[in-house]
């Protein structure tokens, strides 16, 4: 699913090989700088995880997945994605909380139909307001994550003395 409200791929040119990348990224997994693991389709993948004791394949929420490539022969320079990827919690409270909204739009405009005004239909349009302020939560904790994790990865090589160069 795409948003086109959020972004969802960062690009930067970095001044340091992909290695170097690797090896910082690794390291501040190992020293539980950032809960992570390496990634099936390459690179790493990066997450807050709410439950640091329990970590499981789905106690994320949004994921960045982290890859380095170098750009040149001589290893100096190197492009560096971060691509967000929703998990399937993500997904599942994403489409609930549509769902709801679109249910009560539904509910609140057969009653009024069905009892041609007569009754009190204005508390009935108010139900998808919830459903509106749970979906905003929702998107905001996702982007709140996603943002939290690409500062923590841009200072952690920044400390390494590694230059980001983002790509519009």
């Amino acid at each position: 699913m795409s948003n086109p409200l959020l972004q969802y791929i960062y690009v930067y040119n970095a001044m340091g090989s992909a290695i170097d990348i690797n090896e910082v990224i690794k390291n501040d997994i190992s020293k539980k700088k950032i809960s992570g693991k390496v990634s099936n389709t390459g690179g790493f993948d990066v997450y807050s995880s709410l439950m640091t004791f329990f970590e499981t394949s789905d106690s994320f929420f949004v994921k960045l997945n982290v890859a380095a490539v170098n750009i040149d022969s001589s290893g100096l320079k190197s492009k560096l994605t971060l691509k967000r990827v929703d998990s399937f919690i993500y997904k599942i409270h994403f489409f609930f909380s549509l769902f709801f909204i679109l249910t009560t739009i539904f509910i609140a405009f057969y009653i009024l139909i069905s009892t041609k005004g007569e009754e009190k239909v204005l508390e009935y349009f108010l139900l998808p307001f919830f459903g509106v302020f749970y979906l905003i939560l929702i998107v905001s904790i996702g982007s709140s994550s996603v943002k939290s994790l690409k500062a923590k990865i841009e200072n952690s090589l920044s400390k390494e003395n590694i230059k980001l160069e983002k790509i519009e």
